[in-house]
């Protein structure tokens, strides 16, 4: 009330002296006082702070503004805040400098623009410091909003992802120990990867680059695993197995997924299983061996145990080392009639190789290489005996 009756009487003295001069110059009357030019140079020379109802005093040398109290008040004095406390020394003719106003605001601090307030070194976003600053802004919450701009680029992506950093020593300054969000530790994931990056160092390809390389592919496929069993799931709600692959794959780091792949078994990168030493295609674990089923054909002939980056060597060395019988046995021949197998077993006996005599192998026993060229020698031999 009192902040208005100044304002009031302030404002109808300025409008009375203006009268004054209007009349007097309409009337011809010569007028003796302050001129017009004086007169807007006192009004210029008023501060925001009168005029917000404060007056200047000085208080252990050093000047301040305050709400005048009335003799007899036992109120404390009452000091601006905010834009109030930044705009106060400001005079009305600053107000129409723009370069002062600029300068103003740009050295204002990001707190003091939006009335944050801090307590306990922890910066909120009202008076009453109910309501905590999200962490982008209590990190900026000292910066000066004419170097907002300039300090983003240095900002870490943990706080544009609404993370707070955990210090453990006394220092604040580079990347912190860890981050945490809503008061739990971040640990996986793609933006805990990226939390310590800065903005600026987004655009550089080898920064972004060494940040992912430690990054699991669970964490980049955001899937979840059952601490007991291990097995990988594609969702949080572990409904969704994820793939034989995907199980090899996912505790994986994107550094080491080429070799995480080629270092794997055969047998677990086709879906099976090893059990006691023996893999399967299918099992139950329902103590049926019946319901079991136990890998056959080429993968059981190349082998279940292969890594995936001896594949090519396996099976050139199946080529010359894996006999028919082990072919015909795995299901990749059909398997020899009787009439066949008697015609073949009486050819070895008269034809046999020398190196594997008759009494010791059979044709059986022969590889496949060591089988086409018997077979091409037996038949090259009988045309020219018979043609």
């Amino acid at each position: 009330m009192k902040h208005m009756k100044r304002t009031a009487i302030f404002t109808a003295a300025l409008a009375l002296l203006c009268l004054v001069l209007l009349f007097g110059v309409a009337c011809d009357v010569s007028y003796q006082g302050p001129s017009w030019s004086e007169i807007m140079s006192r009004v210029k020379s008023v501060q925001m702070g009168v005029l917000f109802g404060y007056e200047k005093v000085s208080s252990d040398g050093t000047d301040i503004w305050q709400k005048p109290t009335e003799e007899g008040e036992s109120i404390p004095p009452q000091t601006p805040e905010g834009w109030v406390a930044v705009l106060a020394d400001l005079s009305l003719g600053d107000l129409l400098d723009q370069t002062k106003l600029t300068e103003k605001i740009e050295n204002t601090p990001l707190s003091v623009a939006l009335g944050m307030t801090e307590r306990d070194n922890v910066w909120y976003t009202d008076a009453a410091c109910t309501q905590k600053a999200v962490p982008l802004l209590s990190h900026l919450a000292t910066t000066e909003i004419g170097r907002v701009g300039e300090t983003i680029p240095d900002v870490r992506l943990g706080y544009l992802f609404g993370f707070s950093p955990v210090y453990e020593g006394e220092s604040r300054e580079g990347a912190p120990d860890h981050w945490e969000e809503n008061g739990l530790p971040v640990t996986d994931g793609i933006r805990a990867s990226l939390a310590n990056l800065t903005v600026a160092e987004l655009e550089e390809e080898a920064a972004l680059s060494d940040a992912c390389k430690s990054m699991t592919v669970a964490a980049v496929l955001g899937y979840t695993q059952d601490p007991a069993t291990g097995i990988w799931y594609e969702d949080g709600e572990r409904t969704r197995e994820a793939s034989a692959l995907m199980q090899i794959m996912a505790s994986a780091e994107v550094q080491d997924l080429s070799r995480t792949v080629d270092d794997a078994a055969l047998g677990r990168l086709l879906g099976c299983c090893k059990v006691d030493g023996v893999w399967y295609t299918e099992y139950t674990d329902d103590e049926d061996a019946a319901n079991d089923v136990p890998v056959a054909g080429l993968l059981a002939l190349i082998g279940p145990d292969t890594p995936l980056s001896d594949f090519e060597t396996r099976v050139e060395a199946v080529k010359t080392t894996e006999t028919i019988g082990a072919y015909e046995s795995a299901g990749l021949i059909e398997p020899f009639t009787t009439q066949q197998t008697a015609a073949l077993d009486d050819l070895y006996a008269d034809f046999a190789l020398p190196e594997k005599p008759a009494d010791t192998y059979t044709w059986r026993d022969l590889t496949l290489s060591e089988f086409i060229g018997w077979t091409v020698s037996f038949a090259m031999l009988y045309h020219s005996a018979n043609y």
